[in-house]
């Protein structure tokens, strides 16, 4: 057994190396080529006011112009929390995901004046947080936490408000009504 054992090891060794020497790979000079710059997909849009309602959506001005936006088909609407399409009003900043055909954007989400929020909690008091802006910001602004929050510790563990403490870092989802204080929908943690 042993003797079979040697010549199967002996079956698997590696040739040497040959003995002559080798160049150094040569370092290849490469050129720094401009960073992209973000341009949305077919699939998104952002940044549109609607303008008008009509019956089959509504109406967006951006930059570029006025986009209209069919609603038939959408799958989701949010705008704080999940809602009818027939709740998207004049002055809402939408943002979209769907297909493109010519002059029309097909929705399947649409997402209601939402933004996105990190920051450093100084206070929390009753329904309101407190935040500075992580550095080299040093701006306060004030969230309302929405009857609709939820917390999360990392990716998805459930946590509530009174998990967070001053001095914690945090980032989160809100809805900014018109007129009104944002209100934090989502906030999430590192363990």
């Amino acid at each position: 057994m042993p003797a079979l054992l040697v010549l199967a090891l002996g079956c698997t060794t590696v040739a040497a190396a040959p003995t002559q020497s080798t160049q150094p790979p040569r370092s290849v000079a490469v050129s720094p080529s401009p960073s992209p710059s973000y341009e949305p997909g077919p699939a998104f849009a952002s940044g549109g006011t609607v303008t008008r309602i009509d019956a089959s959506g509504v109406v967006v001005r951006n930059p570029d112009g006025e986009l209209e936006v069919d609603l038939t088909g959408v799958r989701s609407v949010w705008k704080e929390t999940e809602v009818a399409a027939s709740d998207l009003e004049v002055g809402d900043q939408l943002d979209l995901s769907g297909t493109r055909s010519g002059a029309t954007f097909h929705a399947r989400y649409v997402w209601a004046n939402i933004g996105r929020f990190d920051g450093v909690v100084r206070a929390l008091v009753g329904g309101k947080l407190e935040l500075v802006g992580l550095p080299p910001s040093t701006r306060t602004f004030q969230l309302e936490l929405s009857r609709y929050l939820v917390v999360v510790r990392g990716a998805d563990i459930p946590a509530t408000v009174g998990d967070l403490h001053p001095g914690m870092s945090v980032g989160g989802v809100m809805y900014r009504p018109k007129n009104a204080t944002p209100r934090a929908t989502k906030i999430w943690f590192s363990p």
